[in-house]
């Protein structure tokens, strides 16, 4: 996988489109979100969640949405990991693959803070 620094405007428009045919596929397949359509939503109910917080609390850092969402993603593995025995190598490879996604913006979000996290949502 490239840094995200490293994409040009070419591959960029080529991500972009591919996701939003992948989207228009699941939306089609499943318009009233009763089973695969959810799998758009990894991440996002948390991630709200902590968006918000950031947004309205002035001793926390504001974060973008995609931040709020990838800490979300992280966090409902960790959780799925707790609560359906989802595989820990597995949350590690996502936890990962996002720092490595947003590096440049630092996301703190350690295993005892994601424990922290997860155990008051």
């Amino acid at each position: 996988m490239r840094h995200l620094s490293t994409l040009t405007t070419d591959d960029l428009e080529e991500i972009i489109y591919q996701s939003v045919v992948l989207k228009y596929q699941v939306v089609s397949e499943d318009p009233k979100e009763q089973g695969l359509r959810k799998i758009l939503n990894f991440g996002h109910t948390l991630g709200h969640a902590i968006e918000s917080l950031c947004t309205i609390s002035p001793r926390k850092k504001r974060l973008l949405h995609g931040e709020a969402v990838a800490i979300g993603m992280i966090l409902a593995a960790y959780i799925s990991h707790k609560v359906l025995q989802f595989p820990w190598d597995k949350v590690e490879e996502i936890k990962t693959t996002l720092f490595r996604i947003f590096s440049s913006r630092e996301l703190h979000l350690t295993r005892e803070r994601s424990h922290t996290a997860a155990t008051q949502v």
